[in-house]
Order: C-alpha cells, then sequence, then structure tokens
C-alpha cells in the first residue's frame, strides 16, 4: 500500500495496468490509503460504512478495503463480505474474489 500520490506510485501502477494475470503483491502495490471523505470527493463510492474512517483503493482491480474506527478492516465484493484486524487478509480476499 502507498501513500501519497506520487510519481513513483504512479509509475508502479502504469507497470501493472492491463495484467490480466496479477498477483497478491501486485494488487498490494496498486493500493492507495485516502480518508474516506477524499475517497468520496474523488468520485468514490458513497455508501461506505458509517464507522468508516479511511478507504484502501486498488487501481488495479478498483476494489477497496474500509478501514473501521473499531481498527477493523473490511471489503464487500460480489455481496461477500469479509472483516479482519490485519489489511493483509482482506487484501487476500480482495485478490481472490476480484479474480473471479
Amino acid at each position: 500500500m502507498h501513500q501519497p500520490l506520487t510519481k513513483a506510485y504512479v509509475q508502479r501502477v502504469q507497470q501493472h495496468i492491463g495484467k490480466l494475470d496479477y498477483t497478491l503483491k501486485d494488487l498490494q502495490e496498486t493500493g492507495l490509503m485516502m480518508s474516506s471523505a477524499d475517497y468520496i470527493k474523488s468520485g468514490g463510492e458513497t455508501d461506505l460504512r458509517s464507522s468508516c474512517t479511511d478507504v484502501v483503493w486498488y487501481a488495479l482491480n478498483n476494489n477497496i478495503a474500509q478501514c473501521l474506527d473499531s481498527g477493523f478492516f473490511i471489503a464487500d465484493i460480489n455481496g461477500i463480505s469479509k472483516t479482519s484486524k490485519t489489511l493483509d487478509v482482506v487484501e487476500k480476499f480482495i485478490y481472490e474474489q476480484g479474480r473471479n
């Protein structure tokens, strides 16, 4: 996961965009953390959980992990949710669901 939006981040994303076969590490390298307010301002979805403080947006597959004020991370994909105290677990879920 990277923050803030830098030239190096953009270059990493450009290397991965368009890859049909990408790895979990590739996905993680395109993660960009921002506040939930900034995410919504940038055109992201507006139906985030009320306890969401930050969002990690993955440029590679356009999915997000919500960071909740309870210290948990959560992702919702195709009607399935995954919650964990560690971002790695949620990223693996995003990777697996995004490949289906």
